[in-house]
């Protein structure tokens, strides 16, 4: 029986000194397209500017090239930062702040886009790798995102974020299904003076793509993580239970060592 299948494109920007992290995403994507994507009927594409962009120029400089050529068309954005912000470009302070920007806008205008960002919360390789002005500037933009809504993660080693980020995908996956399965809100028929109707905003490529879960395959799922909660928490019991026999047990010998002490003395 035929299946549509919706593609879901995932945006990576960072700078330089996090390209180890932007490598093993790749690994979390093909795991996923494996594990999670067949049950849920959906293919992730990894979108990075070193497979999406070409040599190119503009009088806008560099990054307008990798703008252009990546554009706006994917559904979510994954921000990397550790001890370097980037290079500066013509509108802000480096090439990731500018794509998350961007990012950041699309959200803001009610598009069907989810942000994921996260830093890395270890020390540098070598003292050479530390500059106090680079830094100074990934720990300023850390601290304007809680400004703009949004929650960012940390972590210390590459496994980490692939553990992450094999959590979070399709966590946010779900919240962009329900959002774009949500009817358009009608506007009221009369509005306050100086307001607008509330439109809601998605891209024409994931209205095309979008494919509903029907009531049977939502029952399927929830048994699914039914049947895994269970077998976690029958898990959880055992454990508890063999460890309270040993308690007990170890209580007995001590009991019996104590008394043979006291017939000794």
């Amino acid at each position: 029986m035929p299946v549509t299948i919706t593609k879901y494109r995932v945006f990576v920007a960072s700078p330089s000194d996090v390209s180890d992290e932007r490598a093993s995403i790749k690994e979390v994507i093909d795991e996923l397209n494996l594990t999670y994507s067949p049950r849920a009927n959906v293919h992730l594409e990894l979108v990075r500017w070193e497979t999406h962009a070409a040599p190119g120029a503009s009088k806008k400089g560099s990054q307008d090239v990798i703008n252009k050529d990546v554009g706006d068309e994917y559904d979510l954005f994954i921000g990397l930062l550790w001890l370097r912000f980037g290079t500066a470009t013509k509108k802000v302070k480096s090439g990731t702040e500018e794509e998350f920007k961007r990012a950041k806008r699309r959200f803001d205008k009610g598009e069907a886009i989810q942000i994921l960002f996260y830093f890395k919360d270890s020390g540098p390789r070598s003292l050479r790798d530390m500059d106090p002005e680079q830094l100074a500037k990934v720990n300023a933009f850390r601290t304007s995102l809680g400004d703009e809504g949004v929650l960012h993660w940390s972590y210390t080693t590459i496994p980490q974020l692939q553990q992450f980020l094999r959590m979070h995908l399709p966590q946010r996956i779900e919240s962009l299904r329900t959002r774009l399965s949500q009817p358009p809100r009608k506007a009221a028929r009369k509005n306050p003076k100086g307001t607008k109707p509330n439109k809601r905003s998605v891209s024409k490529r994931a209205e095309k793509e979008i494919d509903e879960l029907g009531t049977l395959d939502y029952q399927e799922l929830l048994t699914e993580s039914l049947d895994e909660s269970t077998k976690a928490m029958k898990r959880i019991g055992e454990i508890t239970t063999s460890v309270g026999s040993g308690v007990s047990a170890k209580a007995e010998e001590f009991k019996r060592l104590k008394w043979g002490n006291k017939h000794l003395e």
